[in-house]
């Protein structure tokens, strides 16, 4: 009954089956059912691979949705160190004490630009691409936002230690 329920053609197939005395019809309607029962597995296995690569984007942008507001603090930082820097040169600070807060700031820019970098350069349409192929660029593509969000982290860490 379930067969019915799931394939409502092969239902009637499998229900004409039993009603028929002619072999060579039931053989006919055999071969039927089988070739209807043999596509339902490619359909479920290609759903499976678009969920499999689905969830992995999902993981993937969770991180990158995690760390992308630091975006906004990493530019307000920023804005205070060259601020900071500004205020030293004027009071004629010693030179390896600014240079000390531009390394700061060039690391602050650094992260920012591998974000965006990581934005520009990532692949997120699948279509026509092997599931093998999309799981490794993925997999790629998350070790690379998992560099990312560290390089953001500890900039933002180490400007504000200092600021």
């Amino acid at each position: 009954m379930t067969l019915i329920k799931e394939r409502p053609i092969s239902g009637l197939f499998f229900m004409l089956l039993i009603h028929s005395y002619d072999m060579k019809i039931q053989a006919k309607i055999f071969l039927i059912l089988l070739g209807l029962y043999a596509c339902g597995p490619q359909q479920k296995q290609q759903v499976d691979k678009k969920s499999t690569i689905d969830q992995k984007l999902a993981d993937v942008m969770e991180i990158h949705d995690e760390v992308m507001p630091e975006m906004e603090t990493i530019y307000s930082l920023n804005k205070k160190m060259k601020s900071k820097i500004d205020s030293l040169k004027s009071v004629g600070t010693a030179t390896t004490e600014i240079e000390r807060f531009q390394r700061y700031s060039a690391r602050l820019e650094t992260a920012e630009k591998a974000m965006m970098d990581w934005m520009h350069n990532s692949v997120f349409q699948f279509e026509g691409v092997s599931e093998d192929s999309a799981m490794m660029i993925l997999d790629r593509q998350e070790q690379e936002i998992i560099e990312v969000k560290k390089q953001m982290l500890q900039s933002i860490d180490s400007a504000e230690a200092v600021l």
